[in-house]
């Protein structure tokens, strides 16, 4: 999870985006909340809490992605 962390940094800092792919932030924000969603089923906190935390973070840069097109 902590490794996303330098790049949302990095992408609010310099509000450079053409680089990355919008494709593949919703794929990973899609798998965590699936993720997410098998971990509630299962009552897996570690696993609720984890993806929960990847999520937030490609969230934070998806919407980067998308503000400073």
């Amino acid at each position: 999870m902590i490794s996303f962390l330098p790049q949302v940094v990095r992408v609010w800092k310099t509000k450079k985006t053409t680089d990355l792919s919008l494709g593949m932030f919703v794929i990973l924000i899609t798998a965590g909340a699936l993720w997410i969603t098998y971990g509630a089923i299962t009552s897996d906190w570690p696993v609720i809490a984890t993806n929960g935390g990847v999520v937030v973070l490609n969230i934070a840069i998806l919407a980067a992605k998308l503000r400073f097109k």
